[in-house]
């Protein structure tokens, strides 16, 4: 050590250009620790740390994936269609009781429970495929049931989701199971967005009676409950009018996973907007 010290006070340009490389090495990993090699962003990080006494706010979502069992996911990697479809219509809405005393939210990886103020945040993921119904109720309603498993780290239940189309009106879209607080369905309270149309412009959609903003409303809504996902729509090209049944149908294709058709009904005579699942020819 005395030699080394001796060396440096006899070569002060070589202790300069060494403690400048013990800064940079230093520096750089520090950068590999927070997943960065560019100094300017460490520097940046280094200049975040809270002074003491004043303690960073945590994230509780984070924390609450950080204490996910080992496999979560694994399991979220290997999601199908109609699993990620689920998970989607999950975070696209917060859900209340008919009374609002509960409420649930969820991200792809954490469900947020809400009572009297408090929340209760946990890790979850869907492990198995679940079973997808369709039919069709007496008053016309078509109906889907979506019936799956949501496994914590403390139990795995069994989840329904029912989504009730009615031939008028909005339709509904409830959750219940026992992975939730209350016994009683919580049902979908909001939506999930805007999506934003391509196509035709304003003028155009203008001389067919109907207004883009409008337009674009509508889409977002029957998205919301159909195709949370979706964020986009794109014009196919192809109208057909029908002068029989006075009606402009559009079709377009969402930018979800299953890049769903959709059509568009704009009716002639008040220029009321229909959507509907696929083309409609």
């Amino acid at each position: 050590m005395g030699r080394l010290v001796k060396l440096l006070s006899e070569h002060l340009m070589l202790a300069c250009a060494l403690a400048v490389a013990l800064v940079v090495a230093l520096m750089g990993g520090v950068g590999a620790l927070l997943g960065t090699s560019r100094v300017p962003e460490v520097a940046s990080a280094m200049g975040n740390v809270p002074e003491e006494g004043h303690e960073q706010e945590s994230d509780p979502i984070q924390e609450a994936v950080a204490a996910e069992p080992a496999g979560f996911s694994s399991l979220r990697s290997r999601y199908s269609d109609d699993t990620a479809e689920i998970v989607d219509l999950l975070c696209a809405s917060a859900w209340a009781t008919v009374d609002d005393a509960n409420v649930l939210s969820f991200t792809p990886e954490v469900m947020v429970q809400s009572k009297d103020g408090r929340d209760e945040l946990v890790a979850y993921v869907l492990p198995a495929e679940p079973l997808v119904r369709q039919e069709t109720a007496q008053d016309g309603a078509q109906v889907v049931t979506r019936t799956f498993a949501l496994e914590t780290a403390d139990s795995t239940s069994l989840v329904t989701m029912v989504t009730r189309t009615p031939d008028e009106g909005d339709p509904t879209i409830q959750v219940a199971g026992d992975a939730f607080a209350s016994e009683s369905p919580y049902l979908r309270v909001e939506g999930s967005g805007s999506v934003v149309l391509d196509a035709p412009d304003s003028e155009w959609l203008a001389q067919a009676g109907v207004d883009r903003d409008e337009l674009e409303g509508s889409m977002g809504e029957w998205c919301a409950v159909h195709h949370p996902s979706a964020t986009a729509a794109t014009w196919t090209r192809t109208a057909l009018d029908d002068y029989e049944a006075r009606t402009l149908t559009l079709t377009y294709e969402l930018d979800n996973r299953q890049r769903s058709r959709v059509a568009v009904v704009i009716s002639h005579d008040d220029g009321s907007v229909t959507i509907e699942e696929g083309s409609s020819w």
